[in-house]
């Protein structure tokens, strides 16, 4: 197997910073799930909360203290630091600036995060490789990262649960620009090749709560639950779109135990605090196969059932011990049934007659409800998210489709 050209990350990477002021930022590409948790914490929901997201959608800016647009420029950053924000929160959809001057202006807030140097380790393939087999002691399927060198590194899968090969982007998260590629096809910069395993996915949701505040390698990783991940398989060109999530998912003890036990392998060889998800393969043989670490507020995590997450994050953070009862408690006593969300995506450019449509909708039930709803003037191009719908049944695509239609004409 070959090694990668770094050793894993210092685990020691929090730094304490005082808190000058309650204000929470929430930054991402989209801020709406993590926003709404968040708002069900007194505490946060009085210091107000600044939304910076790619979308601006209705249920986030009417909910927001402020909305700021998530450019690829850095503009945000500037537009950020005039408001008296302690602490970022990131979720989905945040990239780390390259520019060392946006980083240095990052560097004056609170960063809820993993620093740069742990999430490249986490997102390099040679690196989760080489933890996954080492220190995690998961299988993980075999890699082409260099077209020179033909680099291999990994476990060559059983042929009987493989279905050929996947092109990934090496920073790219929610599947986009994932694609199905030949065996020995040529990679290029920014990409590997990694086997497709058959099987189910699985979106595992941690929480890391430390037992020491000095010492983030001594932090307990509690599983708050396990959804299956489904793929928006109408979109030709982002065939394996990530279209939303159901569950929580009922698994055999062995496999729950499997799980349990990875969480904690990750967390110590990361020094994760806080929330973090893992997407798994459980194969048709039961093993299961490590794709990706997350070290964030993931996009399942709003079907939990559990108190404010974002504020048990922020606590994991400050280095709270009294934390891990208050989780438990929680996950004991909840009552959680099924649910799951369905993200609907354009498969071609809608004007604003429909956007005005949807946004004057007031569609909600007890077994249903509508959000990401774009502004009224909004124009969704092809590909980009129109809505998601959450509701306490199991939904295809054509269901959350039909229902969207429904709704379009009351």
């Amino acid at each position: 197997m070959t090694q990668p050209p770094q050793q894993p990350p210092n685990r020691n990477h929090w730094a304490v910073k005082p808190i000058k002021s309650e204000m929470l930022a929430i930054v991402g590409g989209s801020a709406r799930a993590a926003l709404h948790d968040a708002l069900t914490e007194p505490r946060l929901r009085a210091s107000g909360i600044i939304a910076v997201d790619r979308f601006g959608d209705v249920d986030v800016i009417d909910r927001a203290t402020q909305w700021i647009d998530y450019d690829d420029d850095g503009n945000w950053i500037d537009r950020l630091m005039r408001h008296p924000v302690d602490t970022i929160m990131p979720v989905g959809g945040f990239r780390w600036p390259s520019d060392p001057a946006m980083r240095k202006q990052l560097e004056t807030f609170r960063i809820a995060h993993p620093e740069p140097k742990v999430v490249q380790a986490i997102q390099d393939p040679r690196m989760l490789a080489t933890i996954a087999i080492d220190a995690i002691r998961l299988p993980w399927t075999s890699l082409r990262l260099s077209n020179a060198s033909a680099v291999r590194v990994g476990t060559p899968a059983n042929r009987a649960i493989t279905d050929g090969w996947l092109e990934k982007p090496v920073n790219h998260a929610g599947g986009v620009d994932i694609r199905r590629v030949a065996e020995g096809e040529p990679t290029h910069d920014g990409v590997y090749h990694q086997q497709k395993i058959r099987g189910h996915a699985i979106g595992a949701n941690f929480i890391a709560v430390p037992r020491d505040p000095s010492d983030a390698a001594l932090s307990s990783a509690i599983l708050l639950g396990a959804f299956g991940g489904l793929t928006y398989r109408r979109s030709r060109s982002h065939p394996f779109l990530y279209g939303g999530s159901f569950g929580p998912l009922v698994m055999t003890a062995a496999t729950r135990g499997e799980i349990e036990s990875l969480g904690n392998r990750i967390a110590a060889a990361f020094g994760i605090r806080g929330l973090f998800n893992v997407d798994l393969i459980l194969a048709r043989d039961e093993s299961l196969w490590l794709l990706e670490i997350n070290p964030r507020y993931s996009a399942s995590m709003e079907l939990l059932g559990t108190g404010s997450l974002v504020d048990w994050h922020l606590r994991c953070i400050d280095g709270d011990r009294t934390l891990r009862d208050t989780v438990q408690n929680q996950i004991a006593n909840r009552s959680i049934g099924f649910g799951s969300k369905r993200i609907i995506y354009a498969n071609h450019d809608h004007d604003d007659r429909m956007m005005r449509l949807m946004s004057s909708n007031e569609h909600r039930s007890s077994r249903m409800k509508i959000v990401d709803i774009p502004q009224p003037d909004a124009a969704v191009l092809s590909g980009h998210p129109i809505c998601t719908l959450i509701t306490n049944q199991h939904l295809s695509i054509g269901d959350a489709i039909r229902v969207i239609r429904s709704a379009l004409r009351t």
